[in-house]
Parts: C-alpha cells; structure tokens; sequence
C-alpha cells in the first residue's frame, strides 16, 4: 500500500540494491569476515545517526548540490550500503530507512516500504549466491523464512497504526543499543 514510487525510482533503486548486493555475496565467498565484523559497529553508529538527522542532511545536500547531484550521490551511497548487505548486513534496515529519509521520503511507512522492497532484492540475490557457494544451513534459513514471513506480515500491519515520531524514536533507540553491543563484542571493555 505505501510503496507508491515511480517505477523507473523503484526499478533503479531495484538494480542499483542488486548489483551491490551480488558483489557483498561474492566477496563474503572469497574474503575474510573479520574485515566487516571489526567494522559493523562503526556502520551501525553511522546508520543510526543517517537515520536521525536524514532529513536534515537531505536539505543540506540538495542545498548544497541540486536534486539531480543528490540523487547521484545517493544511488552510490546505496551501492556500496548493498554491497554491506550482501556481506554482512547487520543493521541493514537503519541504513535503509536513512537512504529513503535522504532520497526525500519522509513518511515513515514509505521509507520502510522501500526499505522492505530492498531488503527483498537482497535476500534474494544472497540466497541465490550463499546457496551455490554451499554457505546455508538450509533447516535452520526455512524456520527464519517463516518466522520473518509472519513477523514482516504482522509487523507491517501494525506499523501502520503506530505514531511516526515513536516509531522513529524507537528505530534511533534500538540503532544505538544495537551499536553499543557490536561495539562490545568488537573490543570489549577497552572501548568503555
């Protein structure tokens, strides 16, 4: 129902989700993973903060750089956010909604229907990549399947009937505890 987006947006933002995503797969077959677990908490700080000021900053780089430059920019900022997706994704969702909130899309429930939509393409194409890579404990992904199926379904309805601003508040809240516990699994007490 909220994602009412143009099909060439969607299209693009679609591509641009896979692409990224695709590569993140590839590299996760082929890379150590320490590399993106000592930078997760840094990326779920960064997100978290994208998501709390992104319509200010949306203001600021269309100020700065004009609509069309933004767009740009932002079309490589979800790239290289995909390609994280594709590899690690921890926090994915925050990082997603701060991309709608900067593509303009200041509704909440727009900006996590987008967020659902790429969530979707990335799933996809990582189950695709990890299932040929033989990277999936496929007993342990159809009981996630069901119970994200029935969450998604659920959750989204009543979504719909929670106040925006709390829900914001909530997202910022869970974003920062989710970065202080990867902080913590990352460097312990000599971070606090």
């Amino acid at each position: 129902m909220e994602l009412r987006f143009g099909v060439v947006l969607l299209a693009l933002l679609s591509l641009v989700s896979v692409s990224g995503a695709a590569t993140g797969s590839l590299l996760l077959l082929v890379s150590d993973p320490q590399t993106f677990v000592f930078l997760a908490p840094f990326l779920l700080l960064a997100a978290t903060l994208l998501f709390a000021f992104g319509e200010t900053m949306r203001r600021a780089f269309v100020g700065l750089a004009g609509e069309s430059q933004t767009s740009f920019a932002v079309y490589c900022v979800l790239f290289l956010v995909s390609i994280y997706g594709g590899y690690f994704g921890a926090g994915l969702g925050i990082i997603l909604l701060a991309i709608a909130q900067i593509i303009g899309h200041s509704d909440f429930h727009a900006a996590n229907s987008m967020k659902n939509l790429l969530a979707t393409n990335f799933t996809i194409i990582s189950i695709v990549i990890f299932g040929i890579g033989g990277l999936i404990d496929w007993s342990a992904a159809i009981t996630m399947m069901a119970g994200s199926t029935v969450g998604g379904y659920f959750g989204g309805r009543w979504a719909r009937t929670v106040n925006q601003r709390l829900l914001r508040i909530l997202v910022v809240g869970f974003g920062g505890l989710l970065s202080l516990v990867y902080f913590w699994r990352s460097f312990g007490p000599q971070v606090f």
